[in-house]
Formats: structure tokens, sequence, C-alpha cells
């Protein structure tokens, strides 16, 4: 704890030694009005984009696989979608598309980002594109999505252990170790991982101390 009183005694030193901004609320107000037409653009494009591009492919992909799940946050600009770990899939995955903008507001930047843990290949975990705000290409938006999302199918699928048929995904209940069907067992997510559960009970002693059934808790 003593090194955080320090910590936080250096942090006020910091904005104790910073001068304040000496902008008019004249400057500021001239400021706002230049960027908030631009910033309500950019919100209702990057909603469009989500809801009509992002979430509909995420949710084609996931279609795919019992296991896996999306989950759109409009509000914040992005969308993922989760595939649990499972016997066939022995990796927990998340593919995510965030739509940003850059400092000056002049661009759309969409994201993809791309974790798979464990993983034993070699996979694109990062990429954007860049498009001017007032000349955003929807269908070329949709193919770089779609492009970005077989990409990693690709990768995922060389994850698959080809045991079990793609409708009856098993995952291993984590405390008693029962084999369940993924799509139909109860579930639990920690630290971004899904855990399934043949009981309330197996989910509730889960949730009470994860860490004591977990061998692999990555961050």
């Amino acid at each position: 704890m003593d090194s955080l009183h320090e910590f936080s005694a250096r942090v006020a030193a910091r904005l104790a030694a910073t001068p304040r901004p000496n902008a008019s609320a004249g400057e500021s107000a001239r400021y706002m009005a230049q960027f908030e037409p631009k910033y309500r653009q950019f919100e209702q494009l990057a909603s469009r984009l989500l809801t009509e591009i992002v979430q509909p492919r995420l949710e084609v992909v996931a279609h795919f696989f019992p296991g896996a799940r999306v989950r759109p946050a409009v509000q914040e600009n992005r969308c993922a979608a989760w595939f649990g770990f499972c016997e066939r899939f022995p990796a927990t995955a998340k593919v995510e598309l965030t739509i940003d903008a850059d400092q000056a507001l002049d661009n759309v930047v969409l994201r993809c980002e791309v974790t798979i843990v464990p993983s034993f290949v070699k996979y694109d975990a990062h990429d954007k594109l860049v498009l001017p705000l007032d000349q955003v290409d929807e269908p070329r938006t949709a193919a770089w999505v779609e492009e970005r999302l077989l990409a990693f199918l690709d990768t995922y699928l060389q994850l698959d252990r080809g045991d079990e048929d793609s409708s009856e995904v098993t995952a291993t209940d984590p405390v008693c170790g029962m084999q369940v069907n993924a799509p139909d067992a109860l579930q639990a997510d920690h630290r971004g991982h899904a855990y399934y559960f043949c009981s309330a009970d197996c989910r509730q002693r889960f949730m009470a101390a994860p860490a004591r059934y977990i061998h692999l808790d990555v961050e």
C-alpha cells in the first residue's frame, strides 16, 4: 500500500505542475461547434455499419457453431463473437470488430481483433480499415469484414479435432468432470472464457471459486 500512496502523490504532483488550459469559453464553444456535426455524423454511421454490416456477418459465422454467441455493444460501437472451449475445438476464441474515428474525425477506422487461447497456430491478431468519414464505401466495408471473418475461420478450423458432429459440441464440466452438450448446458464466463456445467450446483460452486477448478487460467 505504501507504493500505492507514493504513486498517488506522484500523480497529484504531476497534475499540480501542469498548467491549466488557457482557452477561453468562446474558443471552447467554437471548437465544439466545429466538431459536433462531424461527431453526430460518425455516431450515426458507426451505428449503421455495426447493425447492418458487422453484427449480421458475425451472426452468420456463429450460427455454424452451437457453442458460439454474439455480443453486440452498440453504444460502444463494437460487436464480438465468442467461441467456447469444447472437445472438438479445444480453445476459447473471440473475434471482435470495433468502429472508431481518428482524432480529427476525418476518418472512420474499423478494427478487427482476434484472440485464440491456447493457440498453436499462427494468425493475424490485428487488422484495420481506414475510410474517409464523408466517403465510406459500404460494399467495400462489407467485403473487408467478410474477408477478416473468413481469415479467422481458416485459423479456427485448424483447431478442429474432427471427432464429433458439429451439432453436438461437448464440453467438460470443470467441477465434476462430466461431459455435457455445450448448447444445452448451463454456462458461465470467467475472464473471457466460457465454461459449461451439468447442473446449477456445479455452476454455483465454480462461480464461488473459479481458480479451484481451472488448471490453466489465462488473463
